[in-house]
């Protein structure tokens, strides 16, 4: 539902306004998950460099990292 692409200019503007919002970031990375993987295992990694105990965004980010590897 809805056009989650569209939101990523807001997105982007969250961590200038309030560093620590790691919702954020996560958020684009799911975003991006599909269509930019390289580009969502950055925005979960920038997430995790803020809260590094969100387990699902470290699941997310390492199951882009093994499919990476699976491509080469």
């Amino acid at each position: 539902p809805g056009r989650p692409r569209e939101s990523l200019p807001n997105i982007d503007r969250v961590p200038r306004l309030e560093p620590r919002r790691f919702g954020a970031l996560s958020g684009k990375g799911l975003v991006l998950l599909r269509s930019e993987p390289e580009a969502a295992i950055a925005a979960f990694t920038a997430a995790l460099a803020i809260y590094p105990h969100i387990q699902g965004v470290a699941d997310n980010r390492e199951g882009l990292r093994g499919n990476a590897l699976k491509e080469l």
